[in-house]
């Protein structure tokens, strides 16, 4: 069992070792258990829901580039979050993120919630719903609409599908924020089953483990990483997106050690 910061960069550059020679190939790293049993501990899988990211708000409703109804749901969400400490950053949850059930707001909730204190987040989700000072809302409801209507727990695969390519795609949205869409749109948290966030950190994380790659952009590979996480939430007794949120966690000590 890893006890400390020294021992998960020990064992984490192991399996890396490994990987790189090709050993263990097509199957979990016979360290898999010992990495995920104390980042899940770290991380207390029961707090998911609550992990919170801090993210300035208000400053990102006071740019000028949004329209005025995005600008005011904006004001809305900020509005709804704990105020700041000494005008520090607002806090938001995954829970809180979930709570929102029209999809525009889930839209941006789930932009706020991935960039957090990122200086070009805003921007960069401006140029999806407000291209111009356009506004574009409704094609946020299409999109969101699309992975409602793509969603099998039996074919995860049809998902990725269709914010890559199919009805579900808009311009400027990549995988990693389309995959954290999806995944506040259609997660169960109670049942602990549905999409699960693709990203860098996942992706080097779930390769270095389960030698997964690319869980991002192939649709096959996004399956894998889903029954894989799956796989090891029931054998250790949590829930799939504790596991997507210790392999988050995890990928950057990876990507350095890679």
């Amino acid at each position: 069992m890893v006890t400390d910061d020294g021992g998960r960069q020990d064992l984490l550059r192991g399996v890396i070792a490994d990987r790189k020679t090709v050993r263990y190939r097509g199957r979990d790293h016979p360290a898999t258990q010992d990495v995920l049993d104390a980042e899940l501990k770290r991380l207390k899988p029961a707090d998911t829901l609550e992990q919170e990211i801090p993210w300035y708000g208000r400053r990102w409703a006071a740019k000028g580039y949004w329209h005025r109804s995005t600008r005011k749901r904006l004001e809305a969400l900020a509005d709804s979050l704990d105020p700041p400490d000494d005008n520090g950053p607002l806090f938001i949850t995954r829970s809180q993120v979930f709570a929102r059930r029209d999809p525009v707001d889930l839209f941006l909730a789930s932009m706020a919630w991935g960039y957090g204190t990122n200086g070009y987040g805003s921007w960069r989700t401006a140029q999806i719903v407000n291209p111009e000072g356009r506004n574009r809302e409704a094609a946020i409801d299409d999109m969101v609409a699309a992975y409602r209507r793509a969603w099998d727990p039996n074919k995860p695969e049809v998902l990725l599908r269709a914010w890559e390519s199919g009805t579900g795609k808009i311009r400027g949205l990549g995988p990693a924020f389309a995959s954290k869409v999806a995944y506040f749109a259609l997660y169960d948290p109670e049942k602990g089953t549905g999409p699960l966030i693709a990203d860098r950190n996942t992706t080097w994380s779930v390769w270095a483990l389960g030698d997964i790659w690319d869980s991002r952009y192939s649709s096959a590979e996004y399956r894998a990483y889903i029954r894989w996480c799956e796989r090891w939430a029931a054998q250790r007794g949590c829930r799939s997106h504790d596991v997507e949120r210790a392999l988050f966690s995890l990928g950057p000590a990876v990507r350095d050690l890679a």
